[in-house]
């Protein structure tokens, strides 16, 4: 359960593809010197913030993944990113 409802709280977000979401537009612009990828990335996260709230991500998640229920797709991606993301 704990799985589930973490990336939530990390993140500040309604659930974990709300929070996986935050997460990859939060990384896009991560270490980015050039300020238009910048205002592009704090666009993204309010639109994310704003409009989506994870459902653009949920919907990607439920056509690429129709047999897992999106909330632990999501949760695993969210952690997976920490493997992937990071390491780069």
């Amino acid at each position: 359960m704990l799985f589930l409802l973490s990336p939530a709280l990390f993140e500040g977000a309604k659930d974990s593809c709300h929070s996986l979401e935050k997460r990859l537009i939060a990384k896009r612009g991560q270490n980015s010197k050039d300020d238009m990828d910048m205002a592009i990335t704090q666009l993204g996260i309010l639109f994310a913030d704003g409009i989506s709230k994870g459902n653009l991500t949920r919907n990607y998640i439920s056509q690429e993944m129709p047999r897992i229920p999106s909330s632990i797709s999501c949760a695993l991606l969210y952690w997976k990113s920490y493997i992937v993301l990071d390491a780069s």
